[in-house]
Protein backbone atom coordinates (compact mmCIF):
# COMPACT_ATOMS: atom_id res chain seq x y z
CA UNK A 1 0.00 0.00 0.00
CA UNK A 2 2.48 2.39 0.78
CA UNK A 3 4.19 2.11 -2.84
CA UNK A 4 0.69 2.42 -4.00
CA UNK A 5 0.69 5.67 -2.16
CA UNK A 6 3.76 7.36 -3.11
CA UNK A 7 3.05 6.04 -6.91
CA UNK A 8 -0.19 8.02 -6.69
CA UNK A 9 1.77 10.85 -5.56
CA UNK A 10 4.13 11.05 -8.46
CA UNK A 11 2.22 10.70 -10.91
CA UNK A 12 0.28 13.96 -9.64
CA UNK A 13 3.14 15.75 -9.00
CA UNK A 14 4.82 14.95 -12.31
CA UNK A 15 1.51 15.53 -14.19
CA UNK A 16 1.94 19.01 -12.27
CA UNK A 17 5.89 19.44 -13.17
CA UNK A 18 4.95 18.83 -16.90
CA UNK A 19 1.47 20.62 -17.23
CA UNK A 20 1.79 23.53 -14.86
CA UNK A 21 4.96 24.20 -13.58
CA UNK A 22 6.25 26.29 -11.67
CA UNK A 23 2.69 28.48 -11.70
CA UNK A 24 -0.69 25.70 -12.20
CA UNK A 25 -2.46 27.21 -9.49
CA UNK A 26 -4.58 30.68 -9.43
CA UNK A 27 -3.11 31.34 -6.41
CA UNK A 28 -0.03 34.30 -7.07
CA UNK A 29 1.69 31.86 -9.42
CA UNK A 30 4.42 31.51 -7.52
CA UNK A 31 3.96 27.87 -7.26
CA UNK A 32 2.51 26.88 -4.14
CA UNK A 33 1.95 23.50 -5.63
CA UNK A 34 5.67 22.75 -4.79
CA UNK A 35 6.12 24.04 -1.56
CA UNK A 36 2.90 22.54 -0.22
CA UNK A 37 4.94 19.05 -1.66
CA UNK A 38 8.11 19.19 -0.17
CA UNK A 39 7.89 17.78 3.37
CA UNK A 40 5.33 15.12 1.65
CA UNK A 41 8.56 14.22 -0.63
CA UNK A 42 11.29 14.06 2.34
CA UNK A 43 8.63 11.83 4.24
CA UNK A 44 8.34 9.27 0.89
CA UNK A 45 12.06 9.38 -0.06
CA UNK A 46 11.93 11.48 -2.92
CA UNK A 47 15.33 12.97 -2.58
CA UNK A 48 15.20 13.71 -6.45
CA UNK A 49 11.93 15.77 -6.45
CA UNK A 50 12.70 17.56 -2.94
CA UNK A 51 16.02 18.81 -4.72
CA UNK A 52 14.12 19.91 -8.20
CA UNK A 53 11.95 21.60 -5.22
CA UNK A 54 14.82 23.59 -3.95
CA UNK A 55 15.91 24.67 -7.36
CA UNK A 56 12.52 26.57 -7.60
CA UNK A 57 12.44 27.76 -4.00
CA UNK A 58 15.93 29.37 -4.26
CA UNK A 59 14.61 31.48 -7.25
CA UNK A 60 11.58 32.82 -5.75
CA UNK A 61 11.38 36.60 -4.90
CA UNK A 62 7.95 36.94 -3.96
CA UNK A 63 7.20 40.04 -5.44
CA UNK A 64 3.72 40.84 -7.26
CA UNK A 65 3.16 43.41 -9.63
CA UNK A 66 1.35 46.34 -8.39
CA UNK A 67 -2.24 46.46 -8.02
CA UNK A 68 -2.10 42.49 -7.58
CA UNK A 69 -2.23 41.13 -3.76
CA UNK A 70 -2.08 38.00 -2.31
CA UNK A 71 -4.13 36.71 1.11
CA UNK A 72 -2.44 36.74 4.30
CA UNK A 73 -4.05 33.57 5.48
CA UNK A 74 -3.24 31.34 2.84
CA UNK A 75 0.23 32.76 2.34
CA UNK A 76 1.19 32.32 5.92
CA UNK A 77 -0.63 28.68 5.78
CA UNK A 78 1.01 27.55 2.54
CA UNK A 79 3.72 29.06 1.77
CA UNK A 80 5.18 30.08 5.32
CA UNK A 81 4.42 26.65 6.55
CA UNK A 82 5.48 25.33 3.93
CA UNK A 83 8.82 26.24 3.73
CA UNK A 84 8.99 25.97 7.67
CA UNK A 85 7.87 22.33 7.86
CA UNK A 86 10.26 21.31 4.72
CA UNK A 87 12.92 23.24 6.82
CA UNK A 88 12.29 21.35 10.08
CA UNK A 89 12.12 18.13 8.45
CA UNK A 90 15.35 19.20 5.95
CA UNK A 91 17.37 21.63 7.70
CA UNK A 92 18.05 23.25 4.27
CA UNK A 93 19.32 26.71 4.55
CA UNK A 94 17.69 28.04 1.42
CA UNK A 95 14.16 27.14 3.20
CA UNK A 96 14.76 29.18 6.04
CA UNK A 97 16.03 32.04 4.20
CA UNK A 98 13.13 32.41 2.06
CA UNK A 99 10.77 32.02 4.70
CA UNK A 100 12.40 34.63 6.51
CA UNK A 101 12.20 37.02 3.41
CA UNK A 102 8.34 36.03 2.87
CA UNK A 103 7.80 36.59 6.60
CA UNK A 104 9.66 40.07 6.51
CA UNK A 105 7.18 40.90 3.11
CA UNK A 106 4.28 40.27 4.95
CA UNK A 107 4.75 42.34 7.94
CA UNK A 108 3.12 45.19 7.14
CA UNK A 109 -0.28 43.21 6.84
CA UNK A 110 -0.21 44.35 10.57
CA UNK A 111 -0.02 47.94 9.95
CA UNK A 112 -3.51 48.92 10.29
CA UNK A 113 -5.37 51.61 13.09
CA UNK A 114 -6.05 48.17 14.90
CA UNK A 115 -2.91 46.34 14.43
CA UNK A 116 -5.26 43.15 13.14
CA UNK A 117 -4.17 41.94 9.79
CA UNK A 118 -5.86 42.97 6.71
CA UNK A 119 -6.85 40.28 4.32
CA UNK A 120 -4.19 40.82 1.66
CA UNK A 121 -1.11 42.46 1.04
CA UNK A 122 1.07 43.13 -2.14
CA UNK A 123 4.50 41.82 -1.35
CA UNK A 124 6.57 44.44 -3.19
CA UNK A 125 5.18 47.53 -2.23
CA UNK A 126 4.04 46.65 1.40
CA UNK A 127 0.50 48.14 0.25
CA UNK A 128 -2.45 46.33 2.18
CA UNK A 129 -5.98 45.51 0.63
CA UNK A 130 -9.14 45.03 3.45
CA UNK A 131 -11.19 42.90 0.45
Amino acid sequence: RENAVKDAFLHAYQAYEYNAFPAGEFFNRWGVSVVDAMDTMLLMGLKFEFERAIEHVATMTFDLPEGQFVHFFETTIRYLGGLLSAFASSNEPILLKKADELGYKLLAVFNTPSGLPTFAINTKRWAWHTC
